[in-house]
């Protein structure tokens, strides 16, 4: 019970911190994916004409790899204020109480999967309001969420442990092109198949890939496919290890 005390109390924290800096926080991780939405249906619709790219409109494909986006190219949020939390003193208070390192970093990855919802949210009402279908319905919507939720809070423990290294409240803000990186070298914008063969071999090696593949089997109703499932224990692989080097961390702190 104490654990989930502990976790709730980082999370309240980081509620309260995204109240006072929404921008950052709620915004950020819709912008870059509407903005793709909006210019690339507009430039590349004709792209879903090429062989081998499959049946249905270029923003059919788009939808999963543009909401797979919001966790991403949003992340970092509650990296800045961890590191301000443990330069400033605050962590070594909540560990004389004791306070669990799980929790410390919890509460915040917790955060992290639930800010960027509202976001994916909107960039799938867009999408859809451009003719992309949802044929899971609600729970194909809802598994995608979920995906992206535990992707959110896997990538932004990477910024967690950069930050923890450096000490520099700047390093999540460094580390922002990361996911730019990952993100569009990936299959979320255009299929394998019909991209060049240098960038199809890196996208099919890319994680994102296949957590972008359970976001499109869960948008089309696979909830319960391998897809999807495959793309839950990349996050939560990442969760883990990340969970672990944090915690290494603040023990050596």
């Amino acid at each position: 019970m104490k654990l989930i005390g502990d976790t709730a109390l980082l999370f309240r924290r980081s509620v309260g911190e995204g109240r006072r800096d929404p921008g950052p926080a709620y915004v950020l991780p819709a912008m870059p994916p509407l903005l793709m939405v909006l210019v690339f249906t507009a430039l590349f619709d004709r792209i879903a004409e090429s062989p081998g790219f499959g049946s249905g409109a270029y923003v059919d494909y788009l939808l999963p790899g543009a909401v797979v986006l919001t966790a991403l190219l949003g992340a970092g949020f509650t990296a800045t204020y961890l590191v301000q939390d443990a330069v400033g003193g605050y962590l070594d208070r909540l560990r004389l109480l004791p306070t669990s390192g799980v929790a410390l970093l919890g509460g915040r990855q917790v955060f992290e999967a639930v800010r960027v919802l509202p976001a994916a949210l909107v960039v799938t009402a867009v999408c859809v309001a451009f003719g992309a279908p949802v044929d899971g319905g609600i729970g194909g919507l809802a598994g995608c969420l979920l995906i992206v939720a535990a992707l959110s809070a896997a990538f932004s423990g990477v910024f967690h442990v950069a930050g923890l290294a450096t000490r520099d409240a700047q390093t999540a803000l460094a580390l922002q092109p990361l996911g730019v990186l990952v993100g569009l070298v990936s299959t979320a914008l255009v299929p394998a198949s019909v991209a060049a063969s240098g960038f199809s071999d890196v996208a099919r090696l890319n994680p994102v890939s296949v957590i972008v593949d359970g976001a499109r089997a869960s948008l089309a109703g696979d909830v319960l496919s391998s897809e999807v499932a495959t793309a839950l224990a990349i996050s939560a692989a990442g969760i883990v290890v990340t969970q672990l080097v944090v915690v290494r961390q603040l023990g050596r702190a």
